[in-house]
């Protein structure tokens, strides 16, 4: 108990210790079983390295919905192992723009399959998208190159992903979107790898963003960022402490 009493009075001096360290190693605490070394408060990727999907629904109604998953899962499959063999950010835009009529015809059948005659629109573009979480990676609200398909009208609920680099993930099975330890720990493996702007991305697998993830409030910021842990537990344990000797 003394003990515990001591770390409490003096967490100040614990939390500036393990912050020298931090500062000197670069060493983070482990997150999902991963350790972040050089990935936290970093700005990564930056924006002109990404092309995300914007698919948006004709309307809200459930068979729309559905409808909207379906020409998802089937743009993803169709597009991922594609991508995944692309040294860059150049390339990977040659690729997508050579299959924008293959994906608006795939796309068109897709739906005149299930009885829907729907119009189709498939653009790659530069498009305003509003800030997103998707675990430890924030992109925050801006205009991004993306591949949008609009379906019909247009008016029911959008959903989003990242195309490039691949980090799109989708459970068909149960259209569940949430990743799994190990696919979060490869997507962790994958973001930090965009620091080295020469390296090729092909022989990473498939990984996971969180899809339909919550919009998250505040200031603008121009980067993606993934946050330390060691600095939210620090501020954390001060107002613990400032807490119990008030």
């Amino acid at each position: 108990m003394q003990f515990i009493h001591w770390v409490r009075r003096n967490s100040w001096i614990l939390g500036f210790i393990l912050l020298g360290l931090w500062l000197a190693g670069g060493v983070f605490l482990p997150v999902n079983g991963t350790r972040l070394s050089g990935l936290a408060d970093k700005d990564i990727p930056a924006r002109d390295d990404l092309i995300r999907l914007h698919v948006i629904a004709n309307s809200d109604t459930e068979e729309d919905q559905a409808l909207k998953y379906m020409v998802r899962d089937a743009v993803v499959e169709d597009l991922t192992p594609k991508l995944q063999q692309a040294r860059g950010i150049t390339e990977s835009r040659l690729i997508v723009q050579a299959n924008l009529d293959h994906l608006k015809n795939m796309v068109v059948e897709s739906i005149e399959g299930q009885g829907y005659h729907y119009p189709v629109q498939v653009q790659m573009g530069f498009f305003d998208f509003p800030t997103r979480c998707y675990g430890e990676l924030t992109l925050p609200a801006g205009r991004y190159e993306a591949v949008r398909v609009v379906i019909g009208q247009g008016e029911g609920a959008n959903w989003w992903c990242v195309l490039f680099p691949p980090l799109c993930f989708i459970n068909v099975a149960t259209g569940n979107s949430e990743p799994s330890e190990v696919e979060y720990n490869s997507y962790v493996e994958r973001v930090e790898s965009l620091n080295n702007k020469a390296e090729s991305l092909s022989h990473y697998p498939a990984v996971p963003e969180i899809a339909g993830a919550p919009e998250v409030g505040g200031a603008m910021e121009d980067k993606v960022q993934v946050r330390s842990k060691l600095w939210d537990w620090w501020r954390m344990n001060q107002k613990q402490t400032q807490v119990s000797q008030s």
